[in-house]
């Protein structure tokens, strides 16, 4: 099928939200060919049923090079999309990606672990991707989101393994929130996350359901580098009161969640 964009082009455009419209791979080209909209800085794509050949097609988009936001999530993009996604080296200003809810898996991980795009990024979503201990791990190897201040992995089966692969991330030294719930940390991974010493901003760490203990918080409290964490979320473990000792311990006015 051929698709031809409207000569009376919105050229003005910035913000363009069609989430929830079940547009599909055959809308998502279409609006893939919007080249005149040069000032597109958001595009919400949000649950539209897209798979790997819609965002195949939007990856060859080079013309938004003002987009800072990008969401897709909730769609079935798999490892095929996540590739395409990392070889447009033209939305060099992007900012916030949001890929909740796909089908990455640990192989989309893996690409976007080896792409050298997107300089500026510093909001990634990838929960709910399955992308377990190999997809982590992957990412934590990532040198170029040097500026990345957000990253959310929850529900994505990493277990300690992942946790001590993350922990060993060097680059991500504006990190400022870990969201890593609903996994399989644990205590040891808890113990491994804990070492780390380049995430010297993190303010907010969530490892809510993670299985994680009294032995797990005091393993936490052992790091001297999150000097300015404010926030710990840990609902829905087991930490009991002598883990919240050791966290207040450690950071006097810590917010407990």
């Amino acid at each position: 099928m051929t698709y031809q964009t409207s000569k009376n082009s919105w050229f003005s455009l910035e913000v363009l939200i069609l989430d929830r419209n079940n547009i599909g791979d055959e809308g998502v080209t279409a609006l893939s060919l919007g080249h005149v909209w040069e000032n597109l800085t958001t595009l919400d794509l949000y649950n539209n049923n897209i798979g790997d050949q819609g965002v195949e097609a939007l990856s060859r988009n080079k013309s938004w090079k003002n987009l800072r936001t990008l969401h897709l999530s909730l769609n079935q993009i798999g490892a095929k999309g996540a590739t395409a996604l990392c070889g447009n080296n033209a939305w060099e200003n992007l900012t916030t990606l949001n890929l909740f809810n796909n089908k990455i898996g640990y192989e989309g991980a893996i690409a976007f672990s080896r792409s050298n795009a997107w300089m500026n990024l510093k909001t990634l979503d990838l929960g709910y991707n399955d992308i377990g201990d190999e997809g982590a791990a992957a990412l934590s190897k990532n040198k170029s989101w040097k500026r990345l201040e957000k990253l959310r992995v929850p529900w994505n089966e990493i277990s300690a393994v992942g946790a001590a692969a993350l922990s060993l991330n060097e680059s991500w030294t504006n990190l400022s929130r870990l969201d890593l719930e609903s996994n399989k940390i644990d205590a040891k991974g808890a113990e491994a996350l804990s070492i780390n010493k380049s995430w010297t901003n993190l303010s907010t760490l969530n490892l809510a359901a993670n299985k994680i203990d009294a032995k797990g918080t005091e393993a936490l409290s052992a790091n001297k580098s999150w000097t300015r964490l404010t926030t710990i979320i840990l609902k829905y473990n087991d930490i009991g009161p002598q883990g919240v000792a050791s966290l207040r311990a450690r950071w006097p006015n810590i917010k407990l969640a």
